[in-house]
């Protein structure tokens, strides 16, 4: 009889305990106290805005300017961008009607490679946003360059020509 006495005891301990620890997480996944785990995470902030424009003083592949566009977080999509160009004697800068875009696929910089683009009348040149894809920052300008110079590459051949002569002796 003690025994059987000693079992059921034990096992209402057990359901006890089972039920307190199903509670508990009831408890917990509801709520709790209202404060909520924190965990500390190092992820970058989505752009706001464009904060800059570099451009390469070489040509890129396309044969005209190329550089990047910076933003001051990361951003998935598409700034536009465009040559324009400076005349001396004027103070307004002309758009050359030569665009292309920088696209960015979850970063925070992207680069751009546009077509060519030379004005006989212009004295330098700067690339500046045409769509600014709904960030600040659309009136960013890059520095202004004289032009893009060409890369050239030179290929030497030399040609090596053997003569070879015959003579007959009488």
């Amino acid at each position: 009889m003690e025994v059987t006495r000693q079992r059921n005891r034990l096992i209402g301990i057990v359901g006890i305990a089972l039920i307190a620890a199903l509670m508990l997480a009831a408890f917990a996944r509801l709520g709790g106290l209202g404060v909520e785990p924190r965990i500390a995470s190092a992820n970058a902030a989505d752009a706001t805005a464009i904060t800059s424009i570099s451009v390469s003083p070489t040509c890129g592949s396309n044969g005209g300017f190329t550089g990047s566009v910076n933003l001051n977080g990361t951003f998935t999509g598409t700034v536009t961008v465009g040559v324009f160009y400076h005349v001396p004697g004027d103070g307004t800068w002309f758009y050359s009607g030569v665009s292309g875009p920088a696209t960015f696929n979850g970063t925070s910089s992207a680069t751009y490679n546009l077509a060519p683009y030379t004005n006989p009348s212009a004295n330098s040149y700067r690339i500046q946003v045409l769509d600014d894809a709904g960030l600040s920052g659309g009136t960013t300008k890059s520095a202004s360059v004289p032009g893009c110079s060409p890369t050239t590459t030179t290929t030497t051949t030399i040609t090596t020509t053997t003569a070879t002569s015959t003579s007959t002796q009488p």
